[in-house]
């Protein structure tokens, strides 16, 4: 896959390259608030510390889903259903996750930098 890139300088001249890159490759774009390319596309929980195998992983995500089950209701009006539930408010909190921050808008993603 080849990575281009494009310079803006202001708000107009980005939307004008979002639109350009949706209309000459027909498909929908992702996007992430990161100011530089050079970072991994690795998710926070693999980054941690204490991460060093799969297992250390699996550890730390249980470890931090029961805390997080124990204490979100503190905080938050909702029951909470399934796993992914649970990882996407532990991302929303900044908790570490197996999940990447993405959003289909260019404005959530430029607003993140």
């Amino acid at each position: 896959m080849q990575v281009v890139e494009y310079g803006v300088s202001s708000l107009s001249d980005y939307i004008k390259v979002v639109e350009y890159i949706t209309e000459s490759n027909g498909n929908s774009l992702w996007f992430r608030g990161n100011p530089q390319n050079k970072f991994e596309l690795k998710p926070s929980i693999f980054r941690h510390p204490k991460a060093k195998t799969v297992e250390d992983i699996r550890s730390i995500e249980m470890n931090l889903c029961n805390e997080f089950k124990r204490r979100y209701r503190n905080f938050m009006k909702i029951e909470l259903g399934p796993k992914w539930d649970i990882l996407f408010f532990m991302q929303h909190y900044r908790l570490p996750t197996r999940l990447l921050d993405w959003s289909s808008s260019p404005f959530s993603g430029l607003f993140l930098l």
